[in-house]
């Protein structure tokens, strides 16, 4: 077997294996299926309703009021960013396997904040699922705190492509659904596992220099800032002795402040 031959077989596996990320179930179909396509017309159905809404508001008699001009304008703004929105999180939904979901624990003082969904939590649906979860339950059991205790949300809902990076306009575009998943659990307190949600809800700042420092957010919609604790992802343990060294000490710090606070 030639080296150009190993080379194509190469080639073949790798597509098919990001064929299978993208969560593709059938091997053939009777048309192809342009996922770009869809996710186009959406945003060009949703460019049309700002357009329709604009000349509505105009007509029926000579001209507009400036008043009416300017809340037209304002309107077709906010409608253009909602288009923008929709382009980025339909985009990732259409690829992803799974749409994670909130999980909300009744009275819960924390919130746990993960990172993008991996390949296991893309699978199964499931927030922190495989070696993640196992992890964060272990780091959660030594300072004696159940995770079935905590609100637990993803940053981002769906996996990239491939498991690429998420960009900065598609972590902007989820934003407002990681401040409604906030506003609905009501949190005590928040930790962030992992660089992006850290970046999403306090703009570019670096993990390493926040980590296990308390910060506070303002949430849209909440009268009071809630306290941010930034800690590593748990998968984070697997680089070595000192990532777990610490990590440890966040853990210490974590559970000392709660208690202080009255909140566990």
């Amino acid at each position: 077997m030639t080296p150009d031959v190993i080379q194509r077989q190469a080639e073949y596996l790798a597509a098919l294996t990001l064929l299978r990320d993208w969560g593709a179930d059938e091997a053939l179909l009777e048309a192809p299926q342009d996922r770009f396509a869809e996710v186009e017309s959406a945003v060009q159905a949703a460019r049309s309703d700002v357009t329709y809404e604009g000349r509505a508001s105009v007509r029926g008699g000579g001209e507009a009021p400036r008043a009416v001009e300017r809340s037209v304008s304002a309107r077709g703004v906010a409608r253009q960013g909602e288009v923008e929105k929709l382009s980025e999180t339909a985009f990732l939904a259409r690829m992803a396997t799974h749409h994670l979901k909130p999980i909300y624990a009744e009275n819960a003082p924390v919130m746990l904040i993960g990172e993008v969904p991996d390949a296991e939590e893309d699978r199964t649906g499931s927030l922190f699922a495989g070696e993640s979860g196992l992890l964060l339950d272990r780091m959660l059991a030594s300072i004696g705190v159940a995770r079935s205790a905590l609100s637990q949300v993803p940053s981002v809902p769906w996996r990239p492509p491939g498991g690429r990076p998420v960009s900065a306009s598609e972590m902007k575009a989820c934003l407002p659904l990681l401040q409604e998943a906030i506003r609905e659990g009501r949190p005590q307190r928040i930790v962030t596992l992992g660089v992006t949600p850290l970046r999403m809800l306090c703009g570019a700042v670096m993990l390493g220099r926040m980590r296990g420092r308390w910060t506070s957010v303002t949430i849209p919609g909440l009268e009071e800032p809630i306290p941010v604790f930034p800690m590593h992802h748990p998968v984070q343990l697997r680089v070595g002795a000192p990532m777990r060294r610490k990590t440890w000490e966040d853990l210490l710090s974590l559970r000392e402040h709660l208690e202080k606070a009255g909140v566990l």
